[in-house]
């Protein structure tokens, strides 16, 4: 039984225990005589607080498991947005012309990173259980390590652009000099397609923790996962 389930058992319990004290107070004052009009209200308003407690505890409960559910699934989209990186890599560095664009890559899987492990941080804090569950922390992991090797990438796919683009630039300012840096701008460019296809040593380790995160995920909520992911992906512009 979750930690949650007992506090909610505890409550009621208390809640029961409070209300059957002060119907046995009151039948043990009031013995055999009939209960006036303002004992029946009293009755009836205390059943009714009993009653709203009950149903607070309870809405309370449905509440947390909703929020945790969302943040478990936040995981996952933060996992497949870091992965997304590594195409999006190679669609900026296709033509090989706009080195600033990477940096914009760079800070959007930085923040997909942050964000995947603020998720964590609030699991584990509301739910500490989750801090050994093994589908989850090989996520964070892989994902962590993924993210900044497609930074890694990225900087020096750009840094290599820009040194292309500054040959360009002196070959076109020195006709003198101008087939030299032509070629060594052809060369970096070059070099660029080969640095971002060459595949990424995380990737692997990071598509299985992925596909046991998923049936992991499948086990803790059953039918309906891909629709109430859907639903949980955090609203972008």
């Amino acid at each position: 039984m979750a930690v949650i389930e007992y506090i909610i058992l505890f409550i009621i319990v208390i809640l029961a225990n409070c209300c059957a004290s002060w119907l046995y107070s009151y039948f043990s004052k009031k013995g055999n005589n009939a209960a006036t009009k303002e004992d029946i209200e009293e009755i009836t308003r205390q059943i009714e607080t009993v009653k709203n407690e009950i149903t607070f505890v309870s809405q309370r409960k449905k509440d947390v498991i909703v929020e945790r559910k969302l943040h478990l699934l936040n995981l996952l989209y933060y996992a497949e947005k870091i992965a997304n990186g590594q195409n999006s890599l190679y669609l900026h560095v296709k033509n090989c012309s706009e080195y600033s664009s990477l940096y914009t890559l760079i800070d959007n899987i930085n923040d997909a990173s942050l964000e995947l492990t603020h998720e964590y941080h609030i699991l584990v804090a509301e739910y500490e259980d989750f801090e050994k569950e093994k589908a989850i922390t090989s996520l964070i992991n892989n994902y962590s390590l993924l993210a900044l090797e497609i930074m890694t990438v990225a900087h020096n796919a750009a840094i290599k652009i820009r040194q292309a683009q500054n040959c360009f630039e002196k070959a076109e300012k020195d006709e003198t000099v101008s087939d030299g840096y032509t070629q060594m701008a052809l060369e970096l460019n070059t070099k660029v397609i080969s640095l971002v296809k060459e595949p990424l040593s995380h990737k692997k380790a990071a598509n299985k923790a992925i596909n046991q995160y998923i049936k992991w995920l499948r086990k803790l909520f059953g039918k309906g996962l891909n629709f109430e992911y859907n639903l949980a992906k955090p609203q972008t512009d």
